[in-house]
């Protein structure tokens, strides 16, 4: 009823941020492109962005703590609702014994809370949305200039998500995924997530 717009899971969180990373590697793309004439033939290296976002200690923790609280505001919401559809039945079964002018006033005072419930509900799912879009932001910053230090410290200048390469042998002469889980987990350990109050 008023709940839907809190629906969220951390595989959506992984997805998007996985998405975001992969036009951030685009562009260190172009940027080693751009470079590449002066610097020789080209180097390879393969990040899996998928693992990265699961592993990362930051980005474990504010899924976490975005999860968590999702799951409170459901429960909240569910609660609420429970509550308004009882209002509701009483409302039906009162109906045959209140003056019709009277029944429509509580009728509209009822619609009224309904409304505010959603809107209230509507607007906590959208600053959780914002929260979570906050949070994968910096740490995909973060993890872009990760990427790019970690590439440029082993004279890489072409890194591509590993999950859309097809084959690369030996794979773990190139992968710098591990690398950059350990210096996000040493860099960004947590990262804020600015959830709304409750």
């Amino acid at each position: 009823m008023i709940g839907n717009a809190i629906r969220t899971n951390h595989a959506s969180w992984v997805a998007v941020s996985a998405a975001l990373l992969a036009l951030m590697l685009t562009s260190v793309a172009r940027d080693a492109s751009a470079q590449q004439d002066a610097a020789g033939p080209p180097t390879f290296g393969f990040v899996n962005l998928q693992r990265v976002a699961q592993e990362a200690k930051a980005a474990v923790g504010a899924g976490q703590r975005i999860e968590t609280y999702r799951t409170t505001v459901e429960a909240r919401i569910r609660a609420r609702e429970d509550a308004l559809r009882e209002e509701e039945q009483s409302l039906g079964r009162r109906r045959s014994i209140l003056a019709p002018d009277v029944f429509r006033e509580e009728e509209r005072k009822f619609r009224e809370r309904i409304d505010i419930a959603q809107r209230e509900f509507q607007e906590i799912g959208r600053q959780l949305q914002q929260a979570t879009l906050e949070a994968q932001q910096a740490i995909n910053e973060q993890m872009s200039k990760i990427i790019r230090d970690v590439a440029v410290e082993r004279g890489i200048n072409f890194v591509l998500n590993q999950v859309q390469v097809t084959f690369v042998q030996p794979l773990d002469r190139f992968e710098i995924t591990d690398a950059v889980i350990l210096r996000m987990d040493e860099t960004l350990p947590e990262i804020p997530v600015n959830l709304p109050q409750e």
